[in-house]
């Protein structure tokens, strides 16, 4: 095993660190994924973390696990390929396909609830 040697356990703490600490969401009209600010304990922010939980656990665990080492735990790409033992152009795939699939879940979720009021 390479790297620091970080195993599933290790990788599953990470997620659930992450998850606490932020969930990842689209914001502006970059399509960037970013962190949402901790500004407090609004009643809008548990709400958004709660939503971007349950659109993360739609994504693959390796999306999943992407997307968060990379855009909450602040790992960098080549620090994930070690990390992971997988090779740099799989981690940017997964990185790329796992904003996709969660801006298409995003949308089809807006587009639901939008759909309700009217």
């Amino acid at each position: 095993m390479g790297g620091s040697g970080r195993g599933a356990g290790d990788v599953r703490r990470l997620e659930a660190r992450a998850r606490r600490a932020h969930a990842a969401a689209f914001r502006g009209g970059g399509g960037e994924l970013e962190l949402p600010r901790p500004d407090g304990d609004e009643p809008e922010d548990c709400l958004l973390r709660r939503q971007m939980e349950r659109l993360l656990d739609k994504l693959s665990e390796e999306q999943r696990r992407a997307l968060l080492l990379h855009h909450v735990m602040g790992m960098s790409v080549p620090e994930m390929a070690e990390e992971l033992e997988v090779p740099f152009e799989t981690v940017r795939s997964r990185l790329r396909l796992g904003k996709a699939h969660l801006r298409e879940l995003l949308y089809r979720q807006v587009d639901r609830e939008a759909e309700a009021l009217l």
